[in-house]
């Protein structure tokens, strides 16, 4: 069948053009627009979302340098903690739902202490979190709520936007987000007694870097983005396309106005392609169901996804080890892997406070879950396709 990689909205050489002839003024743009999309005070546009993340952190602990301690899933991606870390903080990690794969709001209330500085909320593979009930209990504790977005831009939760929740929010603008640049990130800020210190933090920031180097970038990644090339872009070893991905930025550095510029055309397709994920996932949803040994990532009524990714775990009855079953599919064109192998707490270079509790549900996640490609360009024959090779090309 037809490669399938996993990136979830187009860009074209022609965008790279549009973007190179606006991009004058185009990370005041974006911010202003990421700011107006979420009804925040203020929006900054960083090189990167741990960046966003790192500043974030950076100077909440400012405000509050008794408070030392940030609450994250035990199930996320390591790039979150790796900007806990980063900023000179120590992570407890806060055990996830088996069924929505998000933190659980119960956990995250019995971490909550005097020493807690935020809680960091992702919507994991596109699925909104219980933000509601997070917010319910940041306010109970006097604790920050930091929203997610990497992968959930655009979703909503009980009919509201998520990243209106929280205090601040950020996302990623990585290759394989729903809104998609070739990398960045932004954060908003919600609290108007946060803006100021946001405003100051990211000030101190440098300009971005030497432009011909994030062209050239630009250029490969939406060449090699394309499925007619994905296998020769899962074969480069500079892309990493596979891998795990636990770096943080070199220079931390504001936003590049033409890597803004790619990340204002995106935003203007953004509604576009998350409904048409959404029409996707239903029918993927439907071709999976009967599948022994394969559970779909529930849906919370109150939720409306995002479906950057279709995240599936693997257990017994299946037949087979999940990691077999990922070949199986890699071998069909279907760019299909587990995601975030590892517990947080298990990174050497994480810095994690005294565990008062464990997390076991993470340690299951790590082991059984298999993440399907959510692609703009899938069609019913493609949805098909997937779903025979789940059952080694038997049956719809």
């Amino acid at each position: 069948m037809r490669p399938l990689p996993a990136v979830p909205m187009p860009l074209s050489l022609r965008d790279l053009r549009r973007a190179e002839r606006q991009q004058t003024g185009a990370r005041e743009q974006l911010e202003a627009a990421i700011a107006e999309y979420h009804g925040a005070h203020a929006a900054f546009a960083t090189s990167s979302a741990r960046v966003a993340l790192w500043l974030i952190l950076r100077a909440l602990h400012q405000l509050r340098p008794e408070a030392d301690r940030v609450i994250i899933p035990g199930y996320t991606c390591p790039t979150v903690g790796r900007s806990v870390t980063e900023a000179g903080l120590e992570g407890l990690c806060a055990d996830v739902e088996l069924d929505t794969l998000n933190v659980e709001a119960a956990e995250v209330g019995a971490l909550a202490d005097d020493r807690v500085l935020a809680v960091v909320a992702p919507h994991m593979f596109g699925m909104p979190c219980d933000v509601a009930a997070l917010r319910s209990i940041c306010e109970q504790h006097s604790l920050w709520l930091i929203e997610d977005l990497a992968q959930c831009v655009g979703g909503r939760w009980q009919g509201r936007l998520v990243g209106t929740f929280g205090d601040i929010g950020f996302l990623s603008m990585g290759r394989s987000k729903n809104l998609r640049g070739c990398e960045g990130g932004l954060l908003w800020v919600n609290h108007a007694d946060l803006v100021e210190p946001l405003r100051v933090a990211f000030e101190r920031l440098p300009e971005a870097h030497a432009a011909w180097r994030a062209r050239c970038r630009q250029v490969a990644v939406v060449r090699l983005s394309e499925p007619y090339a994905w296998a020769l872009a899962r074969r480069l070893p500079g892309l990493r396309v596979g891998a795990e991905d636990q770096s943080f930025d070199t220079h931390p550095a504001k936003l590049g106005d033409r890597e803004a510029a790619v990340g204002l055309i995106s935003f203007g397709r953004l509604e576009e392609y998350n409904h048409r994920r959404r029409e996707q996932a239903a029918q993927l949803r439907k071709l999976l169901e009967d599948v022994p040994g394969l559970k779909c990532q529930t849906v919370p009524p109150e939720a409306e996804p995002t479906y950057v990714r279709f995240a599936t775990t693997v257990t017994a009855e299946l037949g087979m080890h999940r990691d077999e079953l990922a070949a199986r599919l890699q071998r069909a064109n279907v760019d299909a892997r587990a995601f975030y192998t590892r517990q947080m707490s298990d990174y050497d270079w994480f810095r994690q406070a005294e565990q008062p509790r464990s997390t076991p549900n993470s340690q299951t996640m790590v082991d059984t879950n298999l993440i399907l490609p959510m692609h703009h360009a899938m069609s019913e024959d493609g949805l098909v396709g997937v779903a025979r090779a789940m059952r080694g090309g038997r049956g719809r």
